[in-house]
């Protein structure tokens, strides 16, 4: 586990329950911090109170709250503006701070996700968007056509992101990023000290999760990464890796 042999706080429950009140203990457990009135997130988490539109649902209408601030309530840390790491990964929860950081910061989360779907059972079925839906060219221009095994989650979203599972081995962790944008001359993911994330994917997570050691792709010098991944997306070098 990631956190192993580290004393943790029970205190997930406010982005993981509906009606979360910071004090006393659930159920008198004392391990459980703060009381809620129902399991899971629920209508209410994203709507506001239901008892006024249920009591006169012509009357009264649930307010819908489509920018991604809403969702950030839950899906960020103490800051919009720094995205926090440590042992080399992403600390998990910040989905909002790395689009934030992001080229993408004009975007809202329901332009690509579904909020009334899950992303546990459905296996992902929230995400509602192709990619290619808006990077019509990017789809078309490739330097590398016959890529059998990587989408553009692959290199764009690689899991640099953790929330109990990481392997540095693998350079994965069990969460894919929100922040999207490569950078192939980056020196590194992270800060020098490692407590903050850059804006941008650098080349060990968009390449090696494939091309290592434990990758199911050949391993490639980092030279060879960098090259390949500078102006991938090209129109003038479409093709231009296929027979190498």
């Amino acid at each position: 586990a990631f956190h192993a042999g580290e004393e943790v706080p029970f205190d997930c429950a406010q982005c993981h329950t509906t009606g979360y009140i910071p004090k006393g203990n659930q159920d008198g457990l004392t391990g459980l911090i703060g009381t809620w009135v129902e399991d899971n997130v629920g209508c209410e988490n994203c709507h506001g109170p239901g008892s006024n539109h249920v009591n006169s649902p012509y009357l009264v209408s649930m307010p819908v709250l489509r920018d991604a601030e809403s969702c950030g309530t839950c899906h960020s840390r103490t800051s919009m503006n720094v995205v926090e790491a440590h042992d080399g990964f992403i600390d998990h929860n910040q989905q909002y701070a790395e689009v934030f950081s992001s080229k993408k910061r004009v975007m809202d989360c329901v332009d690509c996700h579904n909020p009334h779907e899950s992303t546990k059972y459905g296996d992902g079925v929230d995400v509602k968007a192709d990619c290619e839906g808006c990077h019509f060219d990017q789809d078309n221009y490739q330097k590398i056509n016959d890529r059998k095994h990587a989408g553009c989650v692959d290199c764009h979203m690689p899991r640099i992101t953790t929330s109990a599972v990481a392997s540095t081995e693998r350079f994965s962790g069990d969460m894919r990023t929100h922040i999207f944008a490569i950078n192939p001359n980056a020196k590194s993911q992270f800060n020098k000290d490692g407590s903050a994330a850059s804006p941008y994917v650098a080349v060990e997570f968009a390449c090696k999760g494939c091309h290592s050691e434990l990758g199911r792709a050949p391993v490639l010098e980092d030279a060879r990464l960098i090259e390949v991944a500078t102006g991938f997306h090209d129109r003038d070098l479409a093709g231009s890796e296929n027979e190498r």
